[in-house]
């Protein structure tokens, strides 16, 4: 799917569904991930193809919540060079 259609359908989305429920859907898709998570911490054992729809949930979501808040990709980009950076320079202590 081209991305113009990606940012179509999420667009739909906020306006279907509106910016405090879509909020919500991303704090109930990040538990669902955290919960997913602790389990595999707590047996050592997970599916992976319940990581890979938990992940792509929240992507998802989060895409939803960059076009609410007028975040543009390169911005997002350009922060994540700068917490790379730092990350980067944290390794190396």
């Amino acid at each position: 799917m081209k991305q113009s259609a990606r940012t179509k359908i999420y667009k739909q989305a906020v306006e279907k569904w509106g910016e405090p429920l879509q909020i919500i859907m991303f704090m109930e898709e990040s538990a669902e991930l955290t919960k997913l998570l602790t389990k595999y911490l707590r047996n050592g054992s997970f599916w992976f193809n319940d990581v890979l729809e938990e992940l792509a949930d929240v992507s998802i979501i989060i895409e939803q919540l960059r076009l609410m808040f007028k975040i543009s990709k390169v911005d997002i980009n350009l922060m994540k060079e700068r917490k790379l950076n730092r990350l980067k320079d944290r390794l190396k202590d």
